[in-house]
């Protein structure tokens, strides 16, 4: 697959036309979409040698047996009716108690009583005398669809302002989405049984499908009451400009439109997602179609075949067909399409679904390979397009195909010809040391990568790392459940649970999604540290510059999360939700407000990065430097360092991680018990406690009877301290409805031109196992702007200090009979007890007493000759050699793009490419980042040493 391919997208005819089909059903071989035959094999061995995989066998054939036993005609008439399912909505009985009531409901349906819906919330059985569906709208194009609704007070679901729910409606989708879900158990239970009783039980529901899905309308999804009343091809192809009124439920207009249009619409209640089922019963018939009786005659009729796959697979493609679009729902969409043009041959509508897939990967995700909304969403996309990666391993079309671009494909492979891999890069190295996701922006703190998708990789990419990543995963225990199904078809049978690879996670900058994640430990699993950059964006917060710390099982600093399409979750994006500075207590901007990560280093025992955003207009800066310092036996802390200035208020704002927790250094006035704002903030606050910054002081949380977490203040006389019960609720099921979280404010005032510089340290330790004592801040001399500070953290060990600059300029730092001098944008002497460690960044020398350290130049900058790369790798050319000794394994690459943006990105490796050119690789072995534009270059010195301390306790030559 070229590389013109992939930028381009792939041509495709006209996925609405079916001509094809029949031209080219019959060159399929079966089965050829998500299981392969190559697959089966390994089906069986997994089964001949593993019990884990037996078992599942097992659990797939007595579910299959039982569904089996259902199937009568009144059974599927009843789970598949002949009205358009509905979809979702709030619970009535809820509003009536006074309860927080959700737009989507909060509903339970079990198929043992599949004609009633149960709230979660209040425990209110539907139907119900009290919530009778006394509105009645009839289809004009279908006589014999009535939809009902509840009347009564209307709700408002989201951008709907007069919603009513039909819980019919719900119950209708629950039993029809349940049916395709049995559909697929079949279809699996077939595969590795082939029992026809099976197969055949999957036709009868295919068929049953067949007779009423033709008949379904396209209808608005979450709680929207409106259907197209008009024949459903139309509908799609016209979603926002139907040809007659659609149908709406007083007090509503029609408007000739579906609301939201292709965003929410379903056939068969879903919001947006029909991709998911066409996927489950395609793959199901895929599996089936061509079973055989134990007398070996066909289960399947040759005009029962042609008839599901028009009034199914055909029928369930179209209204993908016609939305050209792509976002975290429609690539699903374009996955079913691709898989139904599999399965019946297809080859234009194969081409629509993989120009989808081409395209997410490409533009969706961004050029870094992460994430363009949230971790959350980027899983939901990956979820979408998970087929494409199992069914389009070794894809060709048919010889007698004509593609539009007189480009056939030939033995094309999803993971290896595109971006694929680099999407699960940015994903896996995006985590925490427990395998989530940190909750930044619109995620939660679940969030993670399962095992079910850790065999998909590793199945994609079988490499010592991707396996390493598999063990970590599943934590050694066999597969079970969605994971199960996975490891049974795609595992290889030889493949040990246990590797000698262990899984590590990097320290790693992304030069796109502008989030540099610093870690601790063996193999980074310890912590993560995340300063958060992004640009606004499609489920983003309104928070740049946050700061997240998660250390050793413990969320220390961290975002709220999502909550969902809850009516609150203004409250968990906006800024005061966050860790960060705010200006004049407004909301950050979200139009231009950039941010870029724009130092970057790490060393053993010394790990920095800086960052700075516009998020504030009235702001002339703001940006935050973050350095992590460790001693031995991996005891470490945090420097915070903000730097904020415009506006006539700056409030340095984090939210601690529970309401367990002392104050020292100053005696909070008594909690009123009374609600007040914060002092510039709009954020409601309870139990507020007040005080000031004359003295140094610290705040500790317990977090359970064997760790805590200190944040450590310096005294600042200027500063006004509020701490207080703020927002915390983090589930939207409402299940810690009323949770509080305190935060924690500084606050400063004055409209002069020299900043204010926030400083904190943060620890995280076993009880008992704390090594700061406190933090000063220290006066410096020299030829620095106003925006240089020291710092010294004194510390169970001595006093270790810290200077931060925003320029390459001397400074002298001096703490009693200890000077300091430096011309880095950072430098630090961390003292223990009979050595010290110096690092310096972005600097020349460093002296602290009779010890000098030197680099041999600040920063190199120059002008890029060329960026390159072939598969696996990428790199630049820069005009210059590089000094000898330079450390290309602590170097980050900063690059001016053609946009005028820096980017950031690790260097993995370089090499001379001429006498006076040098050659960095910012990707390797299919590992780091692409090099997409780059007009000129800066790289910063990184120098670290280690040396022993004389019997006086000074640092020695």
């Amino acid at each position: 697959m070229s590389m013109a391919l992939r930028a381009e997208g792939i041509a495709y005819g006209d996925p609405k036309d079916w001509s094809l089909w029949k031209q080219f059903r019959s060159t399929v071989q079966h089965p050829c979409t998500l299981i392969k035959k190559e697959d089966l094999v390994r089906a069986r061995e997994n089964c001949r040698q593993h019990a884990w995989a037996r078992a599942y066998k097992t659990r797939l054939l007595k579910s299959a047996d039982a569904i089996c036993g259902k199937l009568t005609p009144a059974y599927l008439e009843n789970m598949a009716e002949p009205t358009t399912p509905g979809c979702t909505g709030p619970c009535p009985a809820c509003r009536d108690q006074g309860k927080r009531w959700h737009p989507n409901g909060q509903w339970r349906w079990r198929p043992s009583d599949p004609n009633h819906l149960v709230c979660e919330a209040c425990g209110t059985v539907f139907p119900n005398k009290r919530y009778p569906e006394s509105v009645r709208v009839q289809s004009t194009w279908d006589p014999k669809q009535v939809y009902t609704f509840m009347g009564g007070e209307t709700f408002r679901c989201f951008s709907y302002t007069k919603a009513r729910p039909s819980i019919s409606g719900i119950i209708r989708a629950r039993k029809f989405l349940y049916l395709a879900s049995q559909l697929e158990t079949l279809g699996y239970a077939y595969a590795l049984s082939e029992n026809p009783e099976y197969a055949a039980g999957a036709k009868a529901i295919l068929l049953r499908i067949a007779e009423v899905f033709p008949n379904y309308t396209v209808r608005a999804g979450y709680g929207y009451g409106e259907y197209a009343d008009c024949d459903p091809h139309t509908a799609a192809e016209h979603i926002n400009d139907l040809p007659k009124d659609e149908l709406v439920y007083p007090p509503n207009k029609p408007d000739r439109r579906i609301h939201t249009g292709y965003w929410s619409a379903s056939r068969v209640g879903t919001s947006g997602m029909d991709g998911g089922w066409v996927i489950r019963v395609t793959v199901a018939y895929d599996l089936t179609c061509e079973a055989k009786t134990a007398d070996d005659q066909p289960v399947y009729s040759e005009a029962e075949r042609l008839r599901i796959e028009r009034d199914v697979l055909l029928e369930g493609s179209y209204l993908a067909a016609c939305d050209v679009g792509i976002n975290n729902k429609s690539v699903g969409n374009r996955a079913g399409a691709a898989i139904v043009g599999l399965c019946i041959g297809h080859p234009d509508l194969v081409r629509f679904g993989l120009d989808g897939f081409v395209r997410t990967v490409d533009n969706w995700f961004l050029p870094d390979g992460t994430t363009s909304e949230s971790a959350a969403y980027g899983m939901m996309t990956m979820g979408g397009i998970r087929s494409f990666a199992v069914a389009f391993r070794d894809y060709s079309e048919p010889d007698a195909y004509h593609p539009p671009d007189d480009r056939p494909l030939r033995h094309f492979n999803a993971c290896r010809d595109t971006r694929y891999g680099m999407c699960w890069q940015g994903l896996i190295w995006t985590l925490q040391g427990d395998l989530h996701h940190p909750p930044i922006a619109d995620s939660y703190k679940t969030t993670g990568i399962s095992s079910y998708y850790a065999e998909l990789i590793a199945l994609c990419y079988p490499t010592p790392e991707h396996r390493a990543f598999l063990a970590a995963v599943t934590g050694g225990r066999p597969p079970s459940g969605s994971a199960a199904k996975e490891a049974v078809f795609y595992r290889d049978p030889a493949l040990q649970r246990n590797t000698s690879t262990p899984f590590t996670l990097p320290d790693v900058v992304f030069p796109y999604l502008c989030q540099g994640y610093l870690r601790s430990g063996p193999h980074g699993r310890r912590s993560a540290l995340v300063l958060n950059a992004s640009d606004w964006g499609g489920h983003h917060h309104h928070d740049s510059l946050d700061l997240v710390y998660w250390k050793q099982g413990h969320e220390l600093l961290s975002d709220l999360g999502y909550l969902w399409d809850h009516p609150d979750k203004p409250k968990t994006y906006r800024t005061a939700a966050h860790n960060l500075v705010l200006i004049d207590g407004r909301e950050q901007r979200t139009r231009d407000r950039g941010g870029t990560i724009e130092l970057f280093s790490t060393t053993p025992r010394f790990k920095a990065m800086e960052a700075w955003s516009a998020a504030y207009e009235q702001a002339n800066i703001y940006r935050r430097t973050v350095v992590w310092l460790e001693h031995d036996n991996g005891r470490d802390y945090v420097v915070d360092i903000f730097r904020a200035g415009g506006g006539k208020h700056r409030d340095c704002l984090f939210h601690g991680p529970g309401t367990s927790y002392t104050i020292t250094g100053w005696n909070p006035d008594t909690p009123t018990g009374k609600d007040r704002p914060a002092p510039s903030l709009p954020l409601e606050l309870k139990n507020i406690r007040q005080g000031d910054g004359k003295k140094p002081w610290s705040i500790t949380w317990k977090l359970d009877r064997k760790y805590e977490f200190t944040a450590h203040m310096p005294a600042c006389p200027e500063e006004t301290i509020v701490v207080g019960d703020g927002w915390g609720q983090r589930d939207h099921r409402n299940r810690d409805i009323g949770a509080v979280l305190p935060y924690i404010l500084r606050s400063r005032s004055g409209e002069g031109s020299r900043p204010d510089i926030f400083v904190t340290v943060f620890e995280g330790a076993e009880t008992g196992s704390s090594i700061v004592k406190r933090v000063r801040l220290v006066p410096l001399t020299g030829d620095a702007a106003s925006g240089a500070i020291g710092i010294a953290v004194d510390t169970i060990f001595g006093t270790d200090l810290l200077v931060s600059n925003l320029r390459t300029a001397p400074v002298e730092c001096r703490d009693g009979d200890t000077t300091l001098r430096t011309d880095a944008r950072l430098a630090a002497c961390l003292n223990q007890a009979d050595h010290a460690t110096l690092a310096l960044v972005g600097g020349t020398t460093l002296t602290l007493g009779d010890y000098h350290l030197e680099a041999p130049t600040a920063r190199l900058h120059g002008l890029v000759r060329r960026i390159g790369g072939k598969a696996g790798e990428s790199w630049v050319d820069i005009d210059r050699s590089l000094p000898p000794g330079w450390k290309m394994r602590e170097t980050t690459l900063f690059v001016t793009d053609d946009k005028g943006r820096i980017r950031a990105y690790p260097v993995r490796d370089a090499q001379p490419a001429t006498a006076d050119t040098t050659r960095l690789f910012t990707k390797t072995d299919y590992q780091g980042f692409d090099l997409v534009s780059a007009t000129e270059w800066t790289l910063y010195s990184t120098s670290t040493c280690r040396l022993q301390k004389p019997a006086t306790g000074k640092p020695g030559r």
